[in-house]
């Protein structure tokens, strides 16, 4: 039983690449008192999640749309709001990490002001609503553990969903680190929020930060 365990590890080492310890999911955090983004009804109607915003128009307003379920189970807001906050799948970020984000030439990146009413009501002016163009269909079919293996799998199936990830070394390899910063991913059922190791620490920093980051090759 001992040999059967270590050679099971070997072989799961020997799928794992590298790039599996240099990305990260990026997912809500598990404080209770961070606050649900929540679109104000103008900014809903405005469809900002399906692409870009017209750059000249008003900011996107968000609110915290627990507010009255946390106060109904005792749980006490957040002093101040996070710097950065998860939002379906997209960011709400302070501009200083918007800045970051520019200077570190974060490709696919739409991006727009923004305005949070927090729970005391005070507004938040200088927020940044960043949303995804486009997915980036970056992991390995071959040793990624995925629906799409099962016996009665549909072969036209586009979007698998994915259990274990195993990322595609070879295209990433060739695609320059700017371009694979931040996204989301491709090819898949609910593709997650992907992160690399050098700017990990500009979204999750510090107590306020409303994500939590999972080494891929941990999930």
């Amino acid at each position: 039983m001992e040999f059967a365990w270590v050679q099971l590890r070997t072989n799961e080492s020997q799928t794992m690449t590298a790039f599996e310890k240099e990305y990260y999911f990026l997912r809500r955090g598990r404080n209770a008192s961070l606050p649900y983004p929540t679109a104000f009804h103008e900014t809903h109607e405005r469809e900002y999640w399906r692409g870009k915003v017209a750059p000249d128009s008003a900011p996107l307003a968000f609110y915290n749309g627990e507010k009255r379920g946390h106060r109904k189970e005792g749980i006490k807001p957040m002093l101040v709001p996070p710097d950065v906050m998860y939002d379906a799948g997209n960011l709400i970020v302070r501009n200083h990490v918007r800045e970051a984000l520019l200077e570190r030439k974060v490709t696919g990146l739409s991006m727009h002001p923004a305005w949070w009413v927090h729970d005391d009501k005070s507004l938040y002016e200088d927020y940044c609503y960043v949303g995804f163009q486009k997915k980036f269909d970056c992991w390995d079919r071959e040793l990624s553990e995925h629906s799409g293996q099962e016996e009665d799998a549909d072969p036209t199936d586009p979007e698998p969903i994915v259990s274990s990830f195993c990322l595609n070394t070879q295209l990433l390899e060739r695609t320059p680190l700017h371009e694979r910063l931040l996204f989301v991913m491709g090819g898949c059922f609910a593709g997650d929020l992907v992160c690399h190791e050098s700017i990990l620490q500009l979204l999750q920093g510090g107590e306020h930060s409303g994500i939590r980051a999972t080494l891929i090759a941990d999930d």
